[in-house]
């Protein structure tokens, strides 16, 4: 099994990555697919993506990004579970793009714009930790605990 490793920068310069397992047959370019949907939940600089165990897939950028609310601390809470056995998984974005948030939720609407091309890429190229399909089923947005 792959990981794709999707790294960002905050505003103050601090690093955070998301990741999720991909199937080892994945391309590069199916791989960047995912990755660009992940990038396109967040208000962070992504970096290098790279498919852990191959190599850089899609080169990024080390700038922290302009915008004050990048924080690594506010991230999207992306739940998903096994086509295979039901058990259920989650994965974080940092630096989390809240004009995504739906009116008066939390939550993110996986049936159009961003989240369904997140969900979209996920549901065709991620898998669980056993190699089985998965379903992306929601993503909210969490913050830091004080």
């Amino acid at each position: 099994m792959t990981t794709l490793s999707v790294p960002f920068v905050d505003y103050s310069d601090e690093k955070s990555t998301a990741g999720v397992y991909v199937g080892d047959a994945i391309t590069d370019p199916h791989a960047v697919l995912v990755s660009d949907a992940i990038e396109g939940m967040s208000i962070g600089t992504k970096g290098d993506t790279a498919l852990l165990n191959r190599r850089v897939i899609d080169a990024g950028s080390i700038t922290p990004p302009t915008d004050k609310w990048a924080q690594r601390e506010i991230k999207f809470l992306c739940k998903y579970s096994d086509n295979s056995n039901g058990k259920e998984y989650s994965f974080t974005i940092p630096c989390a793009d809240a004009d995504l948030v739906v009116g008066n939720t939390d939550m993110v609407d996986l049936s159009a714009g961003a989240g369904l091309a997140l969900k979209t890429n996920f549901d065709l190229y991620a898998v669980s930790e056993l190699g089985n399909a998965v379903t992306l089923n929601s993503v909210k947005l969490i913050g830091r605990s004080s």
